[in-house]
């Protein structure tokens, strides 16, 4: 009793070629966009990071140093509109 091989048409070939062409070409279609978006935020945080913040303190603003609230603010007063 001989055993029988199993035999591919040409178009399974085919098929499986073209799907794993596609599957690569998407992977780097994809890596190029990931890799273009990290570029973007890279920039947007470093121009966010090149911003200087000064905060200035009066010498006589005794509620920021005893509560630590923002300069020139009463937390038990109504915001003003």
């Amino acid at each position: 009793m001989t055993k029988r091989h199993q035999v591919k048409s040409k178009y399974y070939y085919w098929f499986w070629g073209i799907a794993t062409v596609s599957v690569v070409a998407g992977q780097i279609y994809v890596g190029t966009g990931y890799r273009h978006m990290a570029s973007a935020i890279e920039s947007i945080v470093s121009a966010i990071g090149n911003i200087d913040v000064t905060l200035i303190i009066p010498e006589d603003d005794s509620l920021l140093r005893e509560v630590g609230a923002p300069a020139g603010t009463d937390p038990n007063s109504e915001a003003e509109v």
